[in-house]
């Protein structure tokens, strides 16, 4: 069968635009899917500063694939976020255990280094000062938490 050139097309867009998940009618997503499109959801709503319901995504997220890459570190950011925008102090210990684990999955991330040393430094825990010193070490310009750990320091 030969397919005229708009033809080709037509199928192309076709292609290009069916979800993989809607492949199949009534095709539900399997927990990996589920748990990417929480992620997504999750960064979107941090993004526009809806900590709450960020962390909520988050949080499912985790629960149905514990090894998305990231997942701790936004976790853990968003987390941090309302501790300084909500003064909600109560959530630093949460904040402290996404990050220090962040940490432990790419220990060179300066990010994650700098979370972890302004949610210590909140906490007057002194360890916050070898934190934001990797994080400089790693790179030349400190991400703005790095900035504010030092600033507490």
């Amino acid at each position: 069968m030969d397919l005229q050139p708009r033809q080709v097309l037509q199928v192309a867009a076709a292609l290009l635009f069916a979800s993989p998940s809607f492949a199949a009618e009534g095709r539900k997503r399997s927990p990996a899917e589920e748990a990417g499109a929480l992620f997504k959801q999750g960064m979107a709503a941090k993004m526009k500063g809806d900590t709450t319901a960020a962390l909520e995504a988050f949080t499912k997220a985790m629960e149905l694939n514990s090894s998305i890459p990231g997942a701790r570190l936004a976790r853990g950011l968003t987390f941090l976020d309302a501790v300084m925008a909500n003064a909600r102090f109560e959530l630093t210990t949460n904040a402290e255990r996404d990050l220090l684990q962040a940490v432990e999955d790419a220990p060179r991330n300066p990010l994650a280094l700098s979370g972890l040393a302004l949610v210590r430094a909140i906490n007057g825990d002194r360890r916050g000062e070898m934190d934001v010193a990797k994080a400089a070490g790693l790179r030349d310009q400190l991400p703005a938490y790095g900035f504010a750990a030092m600033g507490r320091y």
